[in-house]
């Protein structure tokens, strides 16, 4: 199935990772330079990640050589690294003392272990864990993994309801199916049943939304927590 997505929503997703986790806008006469490292494949939602939050700041985007006879030459470019996005399982495989000038450390995908947590927080590293449906323009939610792994919170311009099977809204520490308004809705899938199945429009406020289909809990801090 392929999903329209709006450049709106990208664009609002940039701004924010950029915005929460620091990011600062480079020039030719500051001393701060922003790194990301690229090295996900174009079809995954990470590549999204790896490019766009610190390109739109005039950062510089390294592209990890692929040549299997040569991992070693990986290592010469890691310790420019100020931004790091991956998946859990391949973070797990990073040395934290190899990305010596990393601040964010960024994954999704699958919820990060509290090992790999405290691996990156020894180092002195803020561990953010990021969800979102690639429906809803890659990410919805974000936070720094602390004591405890979670969803974090919604991302800019974006607003989140945990409703019943009914679609009435549960009450705070009760589990229920997450729906997403706001400027990361794609416009739906190629095929239109499909579309008619997971969108839909909120008769209140007209903002498209997303049916993700999965559980979670909100809990009385306003972070949520997945449930599956």
């Amino acid at each position: 199935k392929g999903i329209i997505v709006n450049h709106k929503g990208l664009c609002n997703v940039i701004s924010c990772v950029a915005n929460r986790m620091g990011i600062q806008c480079c020039d030719s006469k500051d001393s701060i330079t922003e790194f990301s490292l690229y090295d996900a494949s174009p079809t995954f939602d990470t590549c999204f990640l790896q490019v766009f939050p610190v390109l739109w700041n005039g950062g510089t985007v390294i592209v990890v050589p692929t040549d299997p006879l040569k991992p070693n030459r990986c290592l010469q470019f890691y310790s420019h690294v100020t931004f790091l996005s991956t998946t859990p399982r391949k973070l797990f495989l990073y040395k934290a003392e190899d990305f010596k000038c990393a601040r964010n450390v960024a994954v999704g995908g699958e919820d990060p272990s509290m090992e790999l947590y405290k691996k990156w927080e020894k180092a002195n590293r803020t561990l953010w864990n990021l969800y979102g449906p690639a429906e809803i323009s890659v990410i919805t939610t974000m936070g720094i993994i602390k004591d405890q792994v979670h969803m974090g919170q919604a991302v800019d311009n974006s607003v989140l309801h945990i409703l019943n099977p009914f679609q009435m809204p549960v009450p705070i520490g009760v589990p229920g199916e997450l729906y997403i308004l706001g400027d990361g809705v794609a416009q739906g899938y190629t095929c239109e049943i499909l579309t008619k199945k997971a969108f839909g429009i909120d008769t209140k406020t007209e903002q498209r939304w997303y049916r993700s289909g999965d559980l979670v809990i909100l809990n009385h801090d306003g972070i949520l927590r997945y449930i599956g």
